[in-house]
Parts: structure tokens; sequence; C-alpha cells
């Protein structure tokens, strides 16, 4: 009961400062600040799953609009829930990258993959409806993309692109 407590704490804290980044979407998130909310982040769903999830930034300064990192946010807890929920992973490392113009989201765990394994790049997982469709939807929705390399032995990798200027929501 209290670990729920926490979370649910966790999860009204984060909704709060959601909304309060709704009100000035032009705002962005500082490096300092952006490094400890990644981090927080990657702790958080550390102890949500009971895994192992380290993320790291590249480069460690990097700034993230308020509106895209909500979208970040729902991006990576549904890619970690994947990974444990249906890949029995122990082990989610999460790379957010600046390739300007866009924002990279690289997610690799150590769980036995999707059904269908190999490479797949972001027309192939729409067009055949393959791996995590929702993920696939929201990085669309965005103006981004997301692609896929999926192996029994190996876990997955998802890279997720996303232009840093987005402005939906």
């Amino acid at each position: 009961m209290r670990q729920l407590l926490r979370q649910l704490n966790e999860e009204q804290g984060e909704l709060r400062r959601l909304i309060a980044s709704l009100r000035n979407p032009v705002q962005s998130t500082d490096g300092a600040d952006a490094s400890d909310w990644f981090a927080a982040l990657g702790a958080r769903l550390a102890r949500q799953w009971g895994i192992i999830c380290d993320v790291r930034l590249d480069p460690p300064s990097l700034a993230c609009p308020a509106l895209i990192q909500h979208q970040v946010e729902q991006l990576l807890r549904e890619a970690v829930a994947n990974a444990v929920r249906h890949g029995d992973a122990t082990q989610v490392h999460i790379q957010v990258k600046a390739a300007p113009p866009d924002l990279e989201l690289i997610i690799h765990d150590d769980g036995h993959g999707f059904p269908a394994e190999g490479e797949f790049d972001f027309a192939t997982l729409r067009s055949e409806r393959i791996g995590p469709m929702s993920m696939v939807e929201r990085a669309a929705s965005l103006g981004g993309r997301l692609d896929l390399a999926t192996s029994r032995k190996s876990g997955s990798r998802i890279v997720v692109t996303l232009p840093l200027e987005s402005t939906s929501a």
C-alpha cells in the first residue's frame, strides 16, 4: 500500500508539472532540469517494474521542449511496460539523443523481443501492423517515426525519432 501511495503521489506531481508546462508551451526545460527529470523518470520506471532502467542524455546538457517532454515520457513508459510485460526484460537502457532537427529515443532491452524477429522500418511497421502499434501511431502523430530491431536472443531495440519543433500534444 505504501508503494502504491508513493506512486500515486509521484503521478500526481507529474500531472501538475504537465499542466504547468501546457500553460507556457514555448518554454523549454533547461539542461540541468532535463537531466534531473530524465533521471527521475528512469528511477521511477525501475522501481515500478522491478528492473534496471538507466537513462542517458546525449549531450548531457540536452534541453527538451515541455510539450515534447510529455510525449517522450509516454513513449518511454510504454516501451518499458512492453519490455517487461511481453518480453520478460530485466534491464532497459534508454538514450535520449539530440540529433537536430530531431530528438532520438533509443530504447534497448534484454527481453526476448517481439514475435516477428528482424529489423523493421517505420513504413513496414505501419503497413504490416508489426510491433508496438500505439507507439508507432504516437510517433506518427507527432510527425516522427519509430524503427524496430528485435530478436529472441538479444531483445528489442526501438528508435523513435521526433522533430524537436513539434507542437503536437
